[in-house]
């Protein structure tokens, strides 16, 4: 007799366990289905992970800017995408070293410009194109820091 009720006391604690766990799983399928959403979620930074290190993250700054930045698999930013509150944007690579290599930037007035560096990361070329049209081109920099400039 006590050996059946102790079948019967295992089956019981075993019914109530699903009980539980079927009323959770309930539970959360109602509560899911009432949080606001249509696959838009909301956050001041969301990062992509492997299983060990930050691959990639797009954030909202303080000040309203956003970037989006592609990391290499040592977890170093190889190329990042920013667009600035004030209506600047701008792309970035930079090398395995963390230099920044090349630039290419638009201003809120719609002026493009690019910038490429050596690699210690110091400016060597940079091509502008005037807001009433024409460009500037600008070469050198080197240890000598002297630069030649095309109108």
């Amino acid at each position: 007799m006590e050996e059946r009720l102790a079948v019967l006391e295992a089956r019981f604690r075993r019914l109530r366990a699903l009980g539980a766990a079927l009323t959770a799983g309930f539970l959360l399928i109602v509560v899911w289905r009432l949080l606001p959403g249509d696959g838009v979620f909301f956050g001041q930074r969301f990062v992509l992970m492997d299983h060990r290190v930050e691959r990639g993250a797009l954030e909202v700054a303080g000040d309203g800017s956003t970037q989006v930045r592609l990391n290499d698999e040592r977890g170093k930013s190889r190329a990042s995408l920013f667009v600035r509150r004030e209506g600047d944007v701008c792309l970035r690579l930079t090398d395995t070293s963390g230099n920044n290599r090349a630039q290419l930037w638009l201003g809120a007035d719609g002026v493009p410009h690019l910038n490429m560096s050596d690699a210690e990361g110091r400016l060597g070329a940079e091509l502008a194109v005037a807001p009433e049209g024409g460009g500037s081109l600008g070469l050198g920099g080197g240890r000598e820091h002297a630069w030649t400039r095309l109108p």
